[in-house]
C-alpha cells in the first residue's frame, strides 16, 4: 500500500466513526427527550388519579356525614364506573389492574347501582372542577 492511500484509509476511518458518534449522539438525545415526556406524562396521569380518588371520597364522606346514603353510593358506584371505563379500553395494564377490572364486572352483576354506573358515560376529571 502506499502512502496517499494510507492516509485516505485513515481518514475515511476518522469520518465514518464521527458520523456514528453523531448519529448515536443524535439518537440518544430523541430517546432521552421521547422518555422524559413519557415520564411527565406518567406524572400528570398519577396526580389526576389521586386527585381524581381524593375527590371521590371526599364528596362521599360528605354526602355520608350529611345522611345521603344513596348520594354516597352513587358518587362511589361513579368513581368505580370512571376507573372500569379507562382501564376496560386499554390493551395491556399490570395483574392487578385486569384483576380489578374482573371483580368490577363481578360486583356489577349484585350491585344494581354499580350495574347503572358502568351503563353510562363516563364522568371525566376535567369536567368535574
Amino acid at each position: 500500500m502506499n502512502l496517499v492511500t494510507i492516509i485516505a484509509l485513515a481518514i475515511g476511518v476518522i469520518v465514518g466513526g464521527l458520523s456514528c458518534a453523531c448519529m448515536v449522539q443524535r439518537q440518544w438525545r430523541r430517546v432521552h427527550r421521547e422518555t422524559a415526556q413519557k415520564i411527565e406524562s406518567s406524572c400528570d396521569i398519577q396526580d389526576n388519579f389521586y386527585a381524581t380518588a381524593d375527590m371521590a371520597y371526599r364528596i362521599t364522606l360528605q354526602k355520608l356525614e350529611s345522611g345521603d346514603t344513596e348520594g354516597a353510593k352513587l358518587e362511589l358506584s361513579s368513581a368505580i364506573a370512571n376507573f372500569y371505563h379507562h382501564f376496560k379500553q386499554l390493551d395491556e395494564h399490570s395483574r392487578w389492574i385486569a384483576a380489578e377490572v374482573r371483580e368490577v364486572e363481578l360486583q356489577a352483576k349484585s350491585s344494581a347501582v354499580l350495574a347503572d354506573a358502568l351503563k353510562k358515560k363516563p364522568r371525566l376529571f376535567e369536567n368535574r372542577l
